[in-house]
């Protein structure tokens, strides 16, 4: 009933579209304009002939996060709708990211613009791990901004839920040149200072203009990593030896970070210090970060409105029209107000009868009417299936996903097997 219903309100009609701003593997951003509020929103049409039976899962996922995540400092999904069998989203309008703004040479970052910009990441991240929401994939590209210096995270496609105790997750996540140690390393239970360790990442790339750590494969980004921070002892990190796939370096001693950082402040370096703690157990959280002395120190942080922007920003439509980012890389919804795990779930049985991979249409339609609110309670969610690269026109990710369907499936039982004794880890000392 309720698809006819979305059929019939016509809201393909509201939405006018004018050039292509980004293509990936299952849909296609336009640019567009809502013709009853005059804003101008990016348009996302999903290629349901690439699917079988239907959408991605780990589309779902997103927008569960999304619909249960309203905050400023996170993206925002206007309306979703069915025509002609096919889904669109259609979201808030974002004019660059900050990765256009550090490889923007022209632009000088003062010590207080950084500032600002970490504080609002962070803002935007608090509010995730408030609401038990990982992001799994933060990096300077899906940190977007907009010409009115709104700063808001985006791409919840990795995005999981978490607060069980020991549910483990796969550790196949987040883009290597901000992926944790504790991750290469196959750790499977993990909370929110995963994303900490990204927001250091690119806490050094803001002070640098550079990626600080960037690795060609696991490997390498472990010697990246022990090269620029030094070799984690013991006493750093007392569980290190006992994860699935711990692999001994050789020694490097830590290093000065005001030589690596040259132009930061004191408080600067003690901050990411704190970020890059190898013990994930003692590495800093996002609410310890927001109270420290470096955002209460002189220089303020810049003000949202004072913000530096790329100049591609402010140029014509028709020169920047091809390098628009958009808000996000995969499938989002609504905006509700917190999550629970004790939500109450709608029908789960069409997405049991669909698979574990997808959604059908009528599915989808249930999900973007007025019941949403009361759907997709995060443990009928399946983790970390392959999630499409949708509407990203720069290809800044440095690690491909290649997760197939059931790989969650496949590393789970891995572990089982190297917890039950069956499988002993891979340890041999490597030189850097």
């Amino acid at each position: 009933m309720q698809f006819i219903q979305q059929i019939t309100e016509n809201k393909h009609e509201r939405y006018t579209r004018s050039h292509q701003i980004g293509e990936g593997t299952f849909g296609v951003v336009y640019k567009g304009l809502d013709t009853k509020t005059g804003q101008t929103v990016a348009v996302k049409k999903i290629k349901m002939g690439k699917l079988e039976n239907g959408i991605s899962f780990s589309a779902v996922r997103e927008i569960k996060v999304l619909q249960e995540l309203k905050h400023p400092n996170i993206i925002d999904l206007v309306d979703v709708f069915l025509y002609k069998s096919n889904v669109y989203l259609v979201y808030e309008y974002m004019d660059t990211d900050l990765y256009e703004v550090i490889r923007d040479q022209s632009l000088l970052l003062s010590t207080a613009d950084v500032k600002g910009y970490m504080k609002y990441i962070l803002e935007g991240v608090e509010a995730c791990h408030h609401n038990w929401v990982l992001h799994r994939d933060l990096k300077p590209s899906n940190v977007l901004v907009s010409r009115n210096n709104d700063v808001k995270l985006a791409d919840f496609g990795l995005a999981k839920v978490f607060g069980s105790p020991d549910k483990r997750y796969s550790p196949q996540c987040i883009t290597l040149w901000y992926k944790p140690p504790e991750l290469l390393y196959g750790a499977n239970l993990y909370g929110p200072t995963v994303d900490m360790w990204s927001i250091g990442c690119i806490f050094a790339e803001l002070m640098l203009r550079r990626p600080f750590l960037p690795g060609n494969n696991d490997l390498d980004q472990l010697g990246k990593i022990f090269q620029g921070l030094g070799t984690p002892t013991d006493s750093d990190w007392p569980d290190m030896r006992s994860l699935p796939n711990f692999i001994e370096f050789d020694e490097v001693p830590k290093p000065n970070l005001k030589q690596v950082f040259t132009a930061a402040t004191p408080d600067a370096i003690d901050l990411i210090s704190k970020m890059f703690t190898f013990d994930p157990n003692k590495r800093i959280t996002a609410k310890e970060a927001l109270s420290h002395p470096y955002f209460s120190n002189q220089p303020k942080p810049t003000a949202p409105h004072d913000l530096p922007l790329p100049k591609k920003v402010f140029e014509t439509e028709s020169a920047s029209a091809s390098k628009t980012i958009v808000a996000s890389t995969t499938l989002t919804v609504p905006q509700p107000s917190r999550v629970s795990s004790t939500s109450k779930v709608l029908n789960f049985d069409d997405i049991s009868n669909a698979g574990d991979d997808s959604l059908n249409l009528s599915t989808i339609s249930a999900l973007s009417g007025s019941t949403l609110n009361e759907s997709l309670n995060h443990s009928h969610l399946v983790d970390d299936v392959e999630v499409p690269d949708i509407g990203t026109p720069f290809p800044y990710s440095v690690e491909k996903r290649r997760r197939s369907e059931d790989g969650d499936e496949e590393m789970e039982n891995e572990d089982n097997e190297f917890m039950n004794g069956e499988r002993p880890p891979v340890r041999r000392k490597l030189a850097m």
